[in-house]
């Protein structure tokens, strides 16, 4: 039963501290002790409208923020998609030289090869001769300029 009595006393005596703690701590905040007031409807409704206000702005910004985004992912496609029709004109010009060429004859294919290997070897002779001519050249023109200095 002692037990029971110092239980409760124990239990009064945390709940003071907890006042007296309480009291204090508003004391030292400046807080009025006195009044605990509730707002009136008017305030509330004033409160509900501004947080109403605050919420709108915040959608009107993201809603602007998706029309941009949507703005940009449009002008993406439609570059895409020019870019796609452009790939397609030059895919069916492909197509036909590929069609044209099936139907050139092997022999005349091979014909065109080996004329424009000849060129190509004329070519190459030529660039030779003109790298010899430089060569030569460059040291006629060395032995001059260590002749002259």
């Amino acid at each position: 039963m002692s037990d029971t009595i110092i239980s409760m006393l124990v239990t009064i005596a945390g709940g003071l501290v907890t006042l007296i703690f309480e009291y204090g701590l508003r004391r030292f905040r400046g807080q009025d002790l006195s009044s605990k007031k509730s707002p009136t409807p008017a305030e509330r409704l004033q409160t509900l409208i501004d947080n109403l206000s605050k919420s709108s702005k915040d959608a009107e910004l993201l809603t602007q923020e998706i029309v941009a985004d949507l703005r940009k992912r449009e002008l993406a496609l439609a570059e895409l998609q020019s870019k796609n029709q452009q790939l397609a004109a030059e895919e069916e010009d492909l197509k036909k030289r590929i069609a044209l060429l099936k139907e050139v004859p092997v022999e005349v294919a091979e014909y065109f090869q080996r004329i424009n290997q000849q060129n190509l070897e004329k070519i190459d002779r030529r660039s030779s001769k003109r790298d010899i001519a430089f060569f030569i050249l460059g040291a006629v023109v060395s032995a001059i300029v260590q002749l002259v200095l």
